[in-house]
């Protein structure tokens, strides 16, 4: 009878903690979200709408201009650009204003617009976006290609 062994669950675990795979997980991870979560906030998805007062504001504003009309968090769209993974601190970050944003500040929860929890509230109903699912497979790729090996044994 011949048996073969095509994975190295030993390789696997001493990997799973290298800085190698953690910069690979977060390049099939968390670098597509952020892209997601910019995407959310172009398309005006993030509530609540705009009060009606800033609306004219941004209507009535010469400088900066306003790319983003009637959208929430998309007025100039430095909030957008600012937004990335930061892998040192594994999070995602963004410009100062961002958090307060998120909490409502000063202004209270009821005032918030944490669109990344909306964003993830969105994803339950999809399961995973295809941009993640397509960023995986490399990954997974990987992690297959780097603890294979074959090692015919014979009993």
């Amino acid at each position: 009878m011949k048996t073969s062994i095509n994975f190295d669950f030993y390789r696997l675990s001493k990997y799973i903690g290298s800085a190698n795979y953690n910069r690979k997980k977060s390049d099939a991870t968390f670098k597509p979200l952020v892209a997601e979560y910019q995407n959310f906030i172009r398309k005006g998805k993030v509530t609540p709408a705009l009060e009606t007062i800033t609306k004219k504001k941004r209507k009535s504003r010469s400088f900066p201009p306003t790319i983003g009309g009637d959208k929430p968090l998309y007025d100039t769209g430095k909030l957008v650009r600012s937004l990335r993974y930061d892998e040192r601190k594994r999070a995602v970050m963004g410009v100062d204003y961002a958090e307060h944003q998120r909490t409502g500040g000063k202004y209270g929860k009821e005032k918030a617009r944490d669109f990344i929890k909306q964003y993830e509230d969105t994803l339950v109903e999809k399961k995973m976006t295809n941009l993640q699912a397509s960023n995986l497979k490399p990954l997974i790729q990987q992690i297959r290609q780097v603890f294979r090996r074959k090692m015919p044994k014979t009993f």
